[in-house]
């Protein structure tokens, strides 16, 4: 019976690789199949070299995921079947306490995924990015982004494990229902502490001074309910020409921010329309929403945690020779892939349903779609978005509808 359990893990981690590549080569040969099918909304910002270029792009960045996504699954594999974790679990116990033995394995295994996700992040920074004219960021500060990230991980990570740990030392049977509740405000706190604290330590948020500007989005926010007290210039073009804008926060850390590469090549009826796009989210109560359903989806999590997790023969399929909690939880997360892998669809459908929503609040708010049109396709133009994905990659991976099918509906 284990080893059937095993084969069934292996060829379940097995099959997640190659459905991914197939829908990866799925959607590359789409791109190539209509690559001189420019849609008509975009003829006049887009030709067949800016369509190749889109190609060149897709494809170069699709053969690291695939490479990238087939290693961490086959270093996963090794671990598990190397009889690693027991190795790294013994390490573990070099430290004293329940919660320290725990934060050591979480280290030692994280520690391993981050060396090894470090070399095909620089070559997606300064070669991919590089190539296509994205990246403005130099080594030594990608270098600081890198510690800083580590840092940050380190300390929000170590504080949540700690007390997640802590609360199966302490609390018997129902420790997933408390760890469960603790993970959910845990997740809300954070919101709410981004924009305020961690996002600064990356760069840098001077408020937006341009009074027109000000003015349109401020009259969005009145229409949309929102009161909006912070409106910020992010400098996020010192690392990369990308273009973007967001809405953050929570309670009095709300914030709308707008990248320095949106300000500069758009005009501002354009960028209102964007904002328009964001407030629509909040509008419809889409972040309440998605909050619910988060927590739906996270307790579901822990309530299958805590039907494993004290249970020996769990242990026993990836080999583990002692009930230890902190490997119950990595072990946890590894076979959630594939359920998340089924459900994650339906999750994206349910995104693309709230973005279409937002969509439509860009008539209301600013009573023209012409604007937002004409942001889209800058915007898919500038960071050589794909404008014909195949539908069924859609399906396993777009939270927004494609481009064009945006478009299209907007300005029916």
């Amino acid at each position: 019976m284990l080893d059937f359990y095993r084969f069934l893990f292996i060829a379940l981690l097995v099959a997640l690789v190659v459905t991914k590549i197939i829908l990866n080569s799925i959607n590359l040969r789409h791109m190539r199949k209509n690559l001189r099918s420019i849609p008509g909304e975009f003829r006049e910002k887009i030709n067949e070299n800016d369509m190749a270029r889109m190609l060149d792009y897709t494809s170069a960045k699709t053969r690291v995921e695939n490479i990238q996504f087939a290693v961490f699954t086959g270093v996963l594999i090794l671990l598990i079947f190397s009889n690693s974790l027991n190795l790294i679990i013994a390490k573990s116990g070099y430290f004293p306490g329940y919660v320290l033995k725990g934060l050591t394995f979480f280290f030692l295994l994280g520690a391993i995924f981050w060396i090894i996700s470090i070399p095909f992040d620089i070559f997606v920074t300064f070669h991919i990015e590089q190539v296509f004219g994205f990246n403005r960021q130099t080594f030594s500060s990608w270098i600081k982004d890198l510690f800083k990230s580590l840092l940050i991980a380190c300390i929000l990570g170590g504080i949540l494990i700690s007390l997640i740990l802590a609360i199966v030392e302490k609390s018997g049977p129902y420790w997933w229902l408390y760890s469960w509740t603790l993970f959910f405000v845990f997740s809300i706190v954070l919101t709410w502490l981004y924009p305020v604290i961690i996002a600064p330590l990356f760069n840098k948020f001077t408020p937006l001074d341009s009074d027109d500007l000000l003015n349109k989005i401020k009259a969005i926010g009145e229409k949309s309910g929102i009161e909006v007290k912070g409106i910020f210039k992010m400098d996020a073009g010192r690392r990369s020409s990308h273009t973007n804008a967001y809405f953050t926060g929570l309670g009095k850390s709300k914030r709308i921010v707008l990248f320095d590469t949106l300000l500069e090549n758009m005009e501002d009826e354009e960028i209102a329309s964007v904002v328009a796009h964001e407030a629509g989210h909040w509008k419809r109560k889409h972040f309440l929403k998605s909050l619910i359903l988060s927590g739906a989806y996270s307790f579901a999590w822990f309530f299958v945690a805590g039907l494993l997790m004290d249970n020996s023969f769990f242990y026993k399929i990836f080999f583990v020779s002692q009930e230890f909690p902190a490997a119950g939880l990595f072990l946890m997360g590894i076979i959630w892939e594939p359920v998340n892998f089924f459900l994650n669809p339906l999750l994206l459908a349910y995104s693309r349903k709230n973005e279409r929503e937002a969509d439509d609040a860009v008539l209301e708010l600013t009573s023209d779609t012409e604007p937002f049109k004409k942001a889209l396709v800058k915007l898919t133009a500038e960071n050589l978005s794909n404008l014909n994905p195949h539908p069924v990659y859609v399906i396993f991976n777009y939270s927004h509808p494609p481009v064009t099918e945006r478009i299209r509906r907007i300005v029916k």
